[in-house]
């Protein structure tokens, strides 16, 4: 039989001797010299001559041992878009020798080799022609794209940038490489930027099979100078006695300004008129934030100080006498809200201690112990700081008249 399962086996029977002519019989029942279409198995003939002489014999039909079959190994694609895959048919059973013939493909033998993805079919034949097929699909690999983000293009002088790797596919390793110079192979990583100018980053990713990716990108980040923020004013300090101050701006390089004037407003103007509250002692600081078309940000920040002469005014003499008009002795400030310190001494013409206070709105009523002092004159001693802090000792005398 010439492939495993068919019926295609045939007999030749040749007699030798005897007398012809010859008779046949078969175990199949059949009488003719030769029979065919058989199975495998045992068959029995017996030849009787023209002498009525019998000879008889058994013949085995054979098949092969087992049916032709054929599988397919490979050897993968190593990485996406390459056509370097392999595919091996390994014909069994049937009877060898065998061919093979491969669709698509011009190969010749077993082996077809330098293969893009798709499906491949092999048939295999053997040396009875029997015939047996096989297909194999080849993937290609997961595509690696590299991709990167950085946290902003242009930055101001000096700055931090952060790069990110945003690849696409199953990568094992990264490798950066900046013009600058600077090398990383993490997948984040933070570069400070010192110098002006525009900087190229190249990032190549590979995968476990050795395959890679890579993607340049140039002037990804740009340093650039970003402005310098500076003003001035038209007095050094604000106007007393209308709490005016203009500034005007001087910086560099700025698209835009915001001015903070310590009194929780705000203006974008480039040269503001500002008014605080007049007469009024007080400490303001102005900040100018300065805002390059780019967004980088320069600011500063001056004190100014709304302030006036503080003046004292020490009366010569009261009448504590209990009639309304001039009972105490006060002294008198300018503006109270301009002392930072104050005290305040009254001393009899011995040196002692008769009155003291810390209390601006506070005079002496002319008593010590609860008693009205003795007509005369009494010396006092005031010390004060002014709104800036600067100390004054002032001393005299007062007549106290009954």
């Amino acid at each position: 039989v010439s492939c495993f399962g068919l019926i295609n086996g045939s007999i030749d029977v040749t007699p030798v001797g005897g007398t012809a002519p010859y008779t046949y019989f078969w175990s199949t029942t059949q009488v003719s010299q030769d029979i065919s279409n058989l199975a495998p198995g045992q068959y029995i003939v017996s030849i009787t001559d023209a002498n009525n002489c019998v000879s008889s014999t058994a013949i085995t039909v054979t098949q092969p041992l087992a049916p032709l079959s054929v599988s397919i190994s490979q050897a993968p694609i190593t990485c996406y878009g390459y056509n370097d895959g392999q595919l091996t048919a390994n014909g069994a059973g049937g009877t060898i020798p065998y061919s093979y013939v491969w669709q698509p493909g011009a190969a010749v033998g077993s082996i077809n080799s330098l293969l893009g993805p798709g499906t491949y079919t092999v048939q295999v034949t053997d040396a009875n022609g029997c015939l047996s097929n096989a297909s194999a699909t080849l993937n290609s690999p997961p595509a690696l794209i590299a991709s990167f983000t950085v946290s902003d293009n242009v930055v101001c002088l000096p700055a931090s940038v952060t790069f990110t790797n945003a690849s696409i596919g199953t990568f094992t390793s990264v490798l950066w490489n900046l013009s600058t110079g600077v090398s990383n192979n993490s997948n984040q990583f933070n570069v400070a930027l010192n110098t002006l100018g525009c900087i190229n980053a190249t990032m190549t990713i590979t995968d476990v099979n050795g395959c890679t990716a890579d993607t340049t990108i140039s002037n990804v980040v740009c340093v650039v100078p970003g402005p310098t923020a500076s003003f001035t004013s038209n007095t050094p300090e604000i106007n007393f006695e209308t709490g005016e101050i203009t500034f005007t701006n001087t910086s560099i390089n700025e698209d835009q300004v915001l001015w903070e004037f310590g009194d929780n407003t705000q203006s974008t103007l480039d040269d503001p008129t500002h008014f605080y509250p007049a007469q009024t002692f007080a400490s303001y600081d102005v900040t100018l934030i300065a805002i390059d078309v780019n967004g980088c940000i320069d600011s500063i920040t001056q004190t100014f100080e709304l302030n006036d002469n503080l003046k004292l005014n020490v009366p010569n003499s009261f009448t504590p006498n209990g009639d309304g008009l001039n009972d105490v002795f006060l002294p008198i400030f300018n503006a109270e809200s301009g002392v930072k310190e104050y005290k305040f001494e009254v001393y009899n013409r011995w040196g002692q201690l008769i009155y003291e206070t810390g209390d601006l709105t506070a005079g002496w009523d002319g008593k010590y112990k609860s008693k009205i002092c003795q007509q005369g004159s009494y010396n006092w001693i005031i010390y004060y700081q002014d709104f800036s802090k600067n100390p004054y000792n002032v001393n005299g005398h007062v007549t106290l008249i009954k």
